[in-house]
């Protein structure tokens, strides 16, 4: 059976991986909601450093909700939740990027309408543009927008990796339960330390030969 380090590995190459640094917004980034979120953003900020440092591209999402993209379903989301509707409304405070996570020159910026990031956007296009196989996701929140779009990377035929210390949700439970969907049906799951490992390992390769 071959080793999972060297799976990770080969999946995660430098040259042909973009991290996603999903929907770190001033709204999702609520300790109350999400317990977890004031431990797992240090790590994060740390594991985009090291993306930086190995030349891995970022590509930041944002999510905003517009009167012209709320269509009737997504509307009665809004019956549902009623608190939804303004979350991540143009221009304000919830909808801006986390003060420690905006885009960088050199970085991708790309607002979503929807949970899914390829969803209305040219995000695939961008990939495949960039020579792109993998695409490593974190952020937030891991059963909504990081789940969707690591879900529909694997349809579109992209090695779709899951960074568990690098995203978070509501419960532990729920955390737990979208990574062994994913592991199981979907892609990888891997710590920001075997990731960073995996580049180190791949870097050190390519300077040997």
């Amino acid at each position: 059976m071959r080793d999972p380090r060297d799976q990770l590995a080969s999946v995660v190459d430098p040259r042909y991986t973009a991290v996603m640094v999903v929907d770190v917004q001033n709204c999702f980034c609520d300790v109350e909601a999400i317990p977890t979120v004031e431990a797992m953003l240090p790590r994060l900020e740390e594991f985009i450093a090291d993306a930086r440092r190995f030349d891995v591209p970022l590509i930041f999402t944002q999510v905003i909700q517009t009167d012209e993209t709320d269509t009737e379903v997504w509307e009665s989301l809004y019956e549902r939740s009623p608190w939804f509707r303004e979350l991540c409304r143009p221009g304000s405070h919830g909808a801006d990027y986390h003060p420690r996570f905006r885009p960088e020159s050199g970085d991708t910026a790309l607002v979503k309408h929807r949970y899914s990031a390829f969803i209305g956007t040219p995000l695939e296009m961008m990939l495949r543009a960039r020579g792109i196989k993998t695409v490593v996701l974190t952020g937030l929140t891991t059963d909504c927008c990081v789940g969707t779009t690591a879900h529909d990377a694997f349809q579109r035929d992209f090695h779709s990796v899951m960074v568990e210390d690098c995203t978070a949700t509501a419960t532990e439970t729920a955390q737990q339960a979208v990574l062994e969907t994913h592991r199981n049906v979907f892609g990888l799951v891997a710590t920001s330390a075997d990731i960073v490992q995996a580049w180190k390992s791949v870097a050190g390769d390519r300077a040997s030969r």
